[in-house]
């Protein structure tokens, strides 16, 4: 099912997501929009929510059941040790100090990467100063 932008906006509607985030669901591949279908299953029937994604109910069956690749299993014990060291640094540290801290304990990052995990886990690190408005 070809979407066009009012229909994603009434597909949007009727989910009860925002229409930015069907859009991205649309452009993502597999994985994440088998783990949206698994967190509405409950709400709309899984062959309405596959033709919304434009994906096969048997794509969305085999998605669902394979394991985890090999970078999704990086990011997870990346996560873990950024976490680790979030916590150990009682939430002030942001990601170009957790950066080092991984690179002094030989965990290959880079400042970018652990950013952009930072973000996916709702971390921040606390400002060192602030400016005066």
């Amino acid at each position: 099912m070809a979407l066009n932008s009012s229909s994603v906006l009434s597909a949007a509607n009727d989910l009860g997501v925002p229409k930015g985030t069907l859009y991205t669901l649309l452009c993502q591949r597999t994985r994440g929009k088998c783990g949206f279908i698994k967190e509405h299953a409950n709400l709309f029937c899984i062959n309405l929510l596959c033709d919304v994604l434009d994906m096969s109910r048997s794509g969305y069956y085999d998605g669902r059941s394979r394991s985890p690749n090999r970078r999704e299993q990086t990011n997870k014990r990346l996560d873990e040790k950024i976490k680790e060291v979030y916590q150990q640094h009682k939430q002030r540290y942001g990601s170009p100090r957790i950066t080092h801290e991984l690179q002094s304990q030989s965990i290959a990052c880079s400042h970018t990467h652990v950013e952009r995990r930072m973000q996916s886990m709702g971390q921040k690190g606390f400002p060192l100063f602030s400016i005066a408005s």
